[in-house]
């Protein structure tokens, strides 16, 4: 049987927490990796086996949860279909998901991801349980709009994301499966426009030789003329700052926060750069 001492003194683990008062009622504690807790109950209903969150502890407490769990399996026995709450919703899993994941990419990629969340996915199934979402919802409520502006390629990402969202859902058993797999093929992949290559010498001469005839602001004629040596990200030259650069040793040290993939990169430095 659970207490309140021993509730209070769980710690979260790197994968979610089980704690059953008895098995009763079926209820238990869901401690998330997060560090929040959440009463759910289970039940079978038509059938199907399921679970019902409560709340979150300590808003409720024990004594209260025990007593929720009881109203609601009566009520599942008197046939009456559950409620559902708020606690399991995409919105909400996906900002658990967002928490865990997200501190592996630059801000400026977790802005650009927040953003498309709640621009593309929390309107359209934000609300609901994440549990209950199909295939057609997504197809329907999200990626057929998207498809319908000519979009592909956001049509792509939005799929990308929503697979990584169910499956840590899966994961976590708040989800039976990732529904955006049932998808592929539904819509038409984006069409690649592949740019060209400067493969031949006498090419890649002619673009040298127009960068170093460039006329314009002093700071954009020297980046063009060290992007060739270092072949780095246009950003991570612009960004670039003297303390990064070790002048006796011809390094520059580009820092894990100002790398896309959030890993530090030594670039060589040739005597022309």
């Amino acid at each position: 049987m659970l207490s309140e001492v021993k509730i209070r003194n769980q710690k979260p683990g790197l994968r979610p927490i089980r704690l059953y008062d008895g098995l009763k009622d079926g209820l238990y504690l869901d401690v998330r990796p997060s560090g929040r807790k959440f009463w759910r109950v289970q039940y079978s209903f038509g059938g199907k086996r399921s679970q019902k969150t409560l709340g979150e502890w300590p808003t409720l407490g024990l004594k209260e949860a025990r007593k929720s769990a009881e109203r609601f399996k009566g009520g599942v026995r008197s046939g009456k279909v559950p409620r559902e709450d708020g606690a399991e919703t995409f919105e909400a899993v996906s900002e658990e998901w967002a928490v865990k994941f997200f501190p592996a990419l630059t801000s400026r990629e977790v802005a650009r991801r927040r953003q498309f969340m709640e621009k593309r996915f929390f309107p359209a199934v934000g609300k609901m349980q994440i549990g209950s979402i199909t295939p057609l919802d997504v197809l329907d409520r999200i990626l057929r709009p998207i498809e319908t502006k000519g979009a592909l390629e956001t049509v792509r990402r939005a799929r990308t994301y929503l697979s990584q969202i169910f499956r840590y859902a899966v994961a976590n058993g708040l989800a039976e499966r990732d529904v955006t797999r049932d998808l592929i093929g539904a819509i038409p992949p984006p069409i690649v426009t592949h740019r060209p290559a400067i493969l031949e010498p006498d090419a890649v001469g002619r673009l040298l030789y127009a960068i170093d005839s460039y006329n314009g602001s002093p700071s954009v004629s020297f980046a063009l003329k060290i992007l060739p040596y270092v072949f780095v990200r246009p950003g991570e030259l612009r960004n670039a700052e003297w303390a990064d650069v070790n002048v006796t040793d011809a390094t520059w040290r580009i820092p894990a926060l100002r790398m896309k993939m959030r890993t530090a990169h030594i670039v060589p430095l040739s005597r022309q750069v």
